[in-house]
């Protein structure tokens, strides 16, 4: 594991179930303009 947090601080870890994804096409300022197909990824 690499980056944040801390490899082995389980106390900053969320661990969850896996519910699938989506593809989903958004427009954000980052992606510019124009609209693009992101993955969504299931969380709640």
């Amino acid at each position: 594991k690499c980056g944040y947090p801390k490899a082995g601080d389980m106390s900053r870890i969320e661990i969850r179930p896996w519910r699938g994804f989506s593809r989903n096409v958004i427009t954000h300022p980052h992606f510019g303009d124009y609209p693009v197909e992101v993955f969504a990824i299931h969380v709640n």
